[in-house]
């Protein structure tokens, strides 16, 4: 039976994470009997450029969103509401299932989908969520915001999390909703690929991969001293003879620029490879000896591509990655670096074990829709 899909997410280009979300989503949706995605997307021809990679057996359909551009807010234009007649199942995804800011359009998702659910009730179009974050604690809520959190979750014929804590979240709150966990599904893609890859040459000292991201200070609770990072990152890439930057946004590789690269000898080991811009850049990974990395999604292909890593936990989501994977002591804290000791921290990484590859597969085809 042929099925299609509406992906409701931030597929507008420019950010690595959201991209390889969208392309491990339609590996997976490949294995589920589904024919035919529609993307809506503020930059279609971005959107459509970044994923010229893809060659699967999927007929892509890209919808023009930008608010300056169509009709509507977000979600509500001509052309998605168009496209509802052609469609299965409409998948919300990447983080885009919360409720701060209840009656704000536009700063709250919730808002639009719970308009957008009046509509399609009307339609037989089945609702998923795809690797969301619910990041409120929904138990705490009481009042019009419990009524409209209990009325958007009851719509969806499956959730599944991007994370353990969003999971808990939602089973704790409504047990009898269909949800599934979790990161798992952003690395199916990139471990499919690589299934016959043969393990890092973890001894190498030729090639290591680094990620910074410009999310630093009050920005996630913390005061972090940049220099503390920069000193971090000169000591663990003695040795190496090049470092590459794995930049997953244009404000990242910015920070490292501005910020970053002062010391000359780390600046002319430097080669800067903009994944924002490039998914075959991921490519690179297989040369790397070793990754330490701060965003979840620069972690993620150095895990699959077998690369040893250090994270670098400026969010809890990568902590709570590593601690489902058994790889917690390999998790440093940004505002603690100063203190590390650094002698011989870029000899040891966490790699995957094949047991637990092939387990991360097997949890994403046992989900069932």
């Amino acid at each position: 039976m042929k099925k299609s899909i509406m992906l409701m997410g931030s597929f507008s280009g420019g950010n690595y994470g959201d991209s390889i979300v969208l392309t491990s989503l339609l590996s997976y949706l490949e294995t589920k009997s589904f024919t035919e995605v529609y993307i809506p997307s503020a930059s279609p021809k971005d959107t459509e450029k970044l994923l010229k990679v893809y060659d699967g057996p999927l007929k892509l359909n890209y919808i023009d969103i930008n608010m300056r551009r169509t009709y509507g807010y977000r979600f509500f234009n001509k052309q998605v509401i168009k496209s509802l007649k052609n469609i299965d199942y409409m998948a919300f995804t990447a983080g885009t299932i919360f409720l701060r800011d209840l009656l704000n359009p536009r700063r709250n998702f919730i808002f639009s989908v719970v308009l957008l659910l009046l509509f399609i009730r009307r339609r037989n179009v089945k609702l998923m969520g795809l690797f969301v974050g619910v990041n409120e604690d929904i138990k705490r809520y009481s009042g019009a915001k419990r009524v409209i959190a209990k009325k958007l979750f009851n719509s969806f014929d499956q959730v599944i999390t991007r994370d353990y804590e969003s999971y808990i979240n939602v089973k704790d709150s409504f047990r009898h909703i269909k949800v599934s966990r979790s990161y798992d599904v952003a690395f199916y893609n990139l471990l499919k690929k690589n299934e016959n890859l043969p393990i890092s040459n973890q001894h190498g000292r030729t090639n290591i991969g680094l990620n910074i991201c410009e999310y630093l200070g009050k920005q996630v609770g913390k005061e972090i001293d940049s220099n503390d990072i920069k000193n971090y990152l000169i000591t663990v890439s003695q040795g190496f003879e090049h470092v590459f930057w794995f930049h997953t946004t244009k404000m990242d590789e910015n920070f490292v620029r501005d910020h970053i690269l002062f010391d000359e000898k780390l600046k002319s080991q430097s080669i800067h490879l903009r994944l924002y811009e490039d998914l075959q850049l991921e490519e690179k990974y297989k040369e790397m000896d070793f990754f330490v990395g701060m965003r979840m999604h620069s972690l993620i292909p150095a895990l699959a591509f077998g690369v040893p890593v250090i994270a670098l936990n400026y969010n809890d989501k990568v902590k709570s990655l590593f601690e489902q994977l058994q790889g917690e002591k390999y998790v440093k804290e940004l505002d603690n670096l100063s203190g590390l000791s650094l002698e011989g921290s870029s000899q040891v990484g966490f790699t995957l074990s094949e047991s637990q590859k092939k387990q991360i597969i097997q949890n994403v085809e046992d989900i069932e829709i």
